[in-house]
């Protein structure tokens, strides 16, 4: 099940593994309800806990070698005329043929999944408060593995 998770992470977006339960909550009862852990409950592990485990540290994003370096990539922020007008938002940077999806958010309002070129878009800021700060966040995968946030303060409409 988790080589499966694995292959199709791409696919459906997945970011993490998260086992149901680490450890049994009785391991005497005969209630199979109560045997989901990877650990009995005195804590000591199951045959299952180093599978798992082997399978996570075989699986595991690593960092990146040394010679990669950081992640080489910048945010343009252009505001349009007017005094409502939309933002758009372009990625720049060395290593932008690199990216291979942009997850944008404001505040805490998921905006879009970029998948392909062009590493643009527009932000409407028609119902944002004056009153209030607002983050433009895009998290940048790369191709290789690396991935970073790049964050933006996006000022709202004019009063």
């Amino acid at each position: 099940m988790v080589r499966a998770v694995h292959d199709f992470r791409g696919t459906y977006g997945v970011t993490d593994y998260r086992w149901f339960d680490l450890r049994d909550h009785n391991s005497a009862s005969a209630n199979f309800q109560h045997h989901y852990g990877l650990l009995r409950d005195d804590y000591s592990p199951k045959p299952a806990f180093e599978v798992y485990r082997r399978l996570i540290d075989e699986l595991a994003l690593r960092e990146p070698d040394a010679g990669l370096g950081p992640v080489r990539l910048g945010l343009r922020l252009r505001y349009g005329r007017g005094r409502c007008a939309s933002v758009r938002a372009t990625i720049t940077g060395a290593d932008r043929g690199l990216v291979r999806r942009l997850d944008v958010s404001v505040g805490s309002r998921r905006l879009a999944r970029i998948r392909r070129p062009p590493l643009a878009l527009s932000v409407r800021r028609r119902g944002l408060s004056p009153r209030h700060r607002y983050r433009l966040r895009l998290r940048a995968t790369l191709a290789d593995g690396r991935a970073t946030t790049l964050a933006r303060r996006l000022r709202a409409c004019l009063a």
